[in-house]
């Protein structure tokens, strides 16, 4: 007898697999508390996978029960992370029988008959999955999805108050694959950077933010805050362990050089519209490694044209986007060793803008950040004091080599500029506002009144002047 219903629940749950997965009774015929009552409600855990666990249970679970005999149910899985290795266990009830288990899609499937209603709750069945090697941190989708239940002696769908059941069709849960997290400590230092996520099974950079310490050079990270070498360095470096990380800031404290230098700017003459070079010049310093100098410019007279570097030496860089600042372009020199020249160390090319009044507009430099190599070859903070020497262009509106002011350059030109040079302002004033340096050679003399005549007799390409 017992063989036969056996047999007649069996068929029971083939002719279920046929039919929608949900059978609800309508709540028009059935009372709210009576309902709640008999509804048969699956879940699946959602499970957080522990550091470097190979493996991991997730419980399939019955939360209400209006009483059954069988159960037909197709478990599905995630094989992204997850793979199924043996079939499941349940101590809840005798009678499970399962199917193949199918990796390559992910899915398994079961069925339970039994000879009587089972009416507990509880944990239902354990799937004991292994987590794929490769698999990365996110949240992956384990469903427990029936496709029939039957009571015993009970036709499914037969909807009176005495019996019934609802069918919840599924349940779903998962695991949860964490991920892990960098955090940075500038140790003493600030600008550390913001902690990174790092998911499981990768390798990520350690970030290339680098931070600052006033008197320090950094060396790079290391998990000691008392560390005195890095074991990562900023941007090259990379982590992969699956487990947090803190890491703290090595610092190396900078000896310290001190000294002065010298720095000036030129002074030269320009009519409005046309180009103009101002030269900077170093002298009188200790030698130094690397410089940051911004050049402050009368942006109402000058614009910033182009940079050209004059001293013998690697690593000036125009180290801002000169279109940033409205009256200012950064520099940053970083040179192989200790710069001890002096001399012209850049020169500047201003246009004078159209329509500028007659008038110095004003050059001058800011140097700051100074540094220098010791005996090691190693980086030591330099406190150099700068002695600035501003310059700038003086505008003139007036025709260039033009001494007498008659808007052409001649042979009359030349002559009073050398009666002016010879016998002074008494005898020969003039009212020419610019140098006199006619041919640069930094100083103002007859050779400059031959040159102005040479200019006046065979043009500029042969001759030129200013």
């Amino acid at each position: 007898m017992k063989k036969r219903i056996v047999s007649l629940v069996l068929a029971a749950l083939v002719m279920l697999a046929s039919i929608p997965i949900t059978v609800v009774a309508d709540d028009s015929d059935i009372d709210a508390d009576i309902n709640d009552m008999y509804t048969t409600r699956f879940t699946v855990d959602t499970v957080n996978l522990d550091d470097d666990a190979e493996t991991v249970q997730v419980n399939v679970k019955l939360t209400s029960n209006s009483g059954f005999a069988g159960i037909a149910y197709r478990l599905e899985y995630d094989t992204a992370a997850l793979t199924l290795e043996s079939q499941p266990v349940s101590s809840f009830a005798d009678g499970f029988v399962f199917g193949p288990i199918d990796n390559e899609n992910g899915w398994h499937m079961g069925q339970l008959s039994m000879i009587e209603n089972v009416y507990d709750t509880g944990v239902l069945l354990t799937y004991t999955f292994k987590v794929n090697s490769e698999a990365v941190s996110g949240f992956y989708e384990v469903k427990f999805v029936t496709s029939g239940i039957a009571e015993n002696g009970v036709e499914l769908g037969v909807l009176d108050e005495n019996a019934f059941s609802v069918i919840n069709d599924s349940g779903s849960g998962g695991v949860v694959i964490p991920s892990y997290k960098i955090y940075y400590n500038a140790n003493g230092g600030t600008g550390a950077p913001e902690s990174q996520y790092k998911s499981k099974n990768a390798s990520v950079y350690i970030s290339p933010v680098v931070p600052v310490r006033n008197g320090y050079k950094f060396l790079g990270w290391a998990t000691s805050s008392t560390a005195t070498q890095a074991q990562y360095q900023a941007g090259t470096s990379t982590y992969s362990q699956n487990a947090d990380l803190t890491l703290y800031a090595v610092w190396e404290e900078h000896e310290n050089v001190a000294g002065s230098i010298d720095v000036s700017v030129s002074t030269v003459g320009a009519k409005p519209g046309s180009e103009i070079e101002v030269a900077i010049s170093i002298a009188n310093h200790p030698g130094f490694g690397g410089m940051d100098f911004d050049v402050v410019y009368d942006n109402t007279k000058l614009d910033y044209v182009s940079y050209e570097q004059k001293m013998a030496f690697s690593g000036i860089v125009e180290a801002s986007d000169p279109d940033r600042y409205e009256n200012k372009v950064n520099f940053q020199i970083l040179a192989m060793d200790n710069v001890s020249l002096t001399g012209e160390l850049v020169t500047l090319k201003f246009k004078v803008l159209d329509g500028t009044t007659d008038g110095l507009a004003e050059i001058s430099v800011v140097p700051y950040d100074f540094f220098k190599y010791d005996e090691s070859n190693n980086y030591a903070e330099a406190t150099l004091e700068p002695n600035v020497t501003g310059g700038g262009v003086n505008v003139v509106n007036q025709l260039l080599g033009d001494i007498n002011l008659d808007e052409t350059v001649n042979s009359d030109d030349a002559v009073l500029l050398l009666q002016h040079l010879l016998f002074g302002e008494t005898f020969f004033p003039i009212e020419y506002v610019g140098t006199l340096d006619f041919n640069s050679d930094g100083l103002e003399n007859s050779d400059d009144a031959v040159r102005l005549l040479q200019y006046a007799l065979f043009g500029d390409t042969m001759f030129p002047i200013g």
